[in-house]
């Protein structure tokens, strides 16, 4: 009864592990954190950090940047921030970019808006990735 029992457990660890082993070779996720840093000056500038939390690189193809007003019925507010696949830029694994907003380039963020940074990534099936402000 021991035995079997020893076997039955062996055979469920050993199955158990295979699995996991298997999931953590074939996880492709982007990894990705965005942060925002506000300042209320255009000297200072607002500043964007896309920090790539993965273990490879990350292509990013096409990023936009715009502000959200309302709950039920929301309205789009484009902060004239949306680059193509002409201007696209790496990141290298576990590295971060930042994008920074000074002088002409800066924007402000009113009180009842929700800022949304929308970003594409090369080689992935998920193609956009909105990490929210607010």
């Amino acid at each position: 009864m021991a035995t079997v029992l020893t076997l039955v457990l062996a055979c469920w660890g050993a199955g158990l592990s295979t699995i996991l082993g298997l999931m953590q070779l074939s996880d492709r996720r982007v990894k990705i954190h965005v942060g925002w840093d506000f300042r209320p000056n255009r000297q200072g500038g607002n500043t964007i950090e896309i920090n790539n939390l993965s273990n490879r690189p990350v292509l990013i193809q096409h990023w936009e940047l715009f502000a959200l007003t309302g709950r039920l019925r929301p309205t789009r507010r484009d902060l004239g921030w949306a680059f193509d696949s002409t201007d696209s830029f790496r990141v290298e694994a576990c590295d971060k970019k930042a994008l920074t907003f000074k002088e002409a380039d800066y924007f402000v963020v009113k009180d009842h808006e929700r800022l949304y940074l929308r970003i594409y990534v090369a080689g992935t099936i998920r193609r956009s990735i909105r990490r929210r402000y607010r």
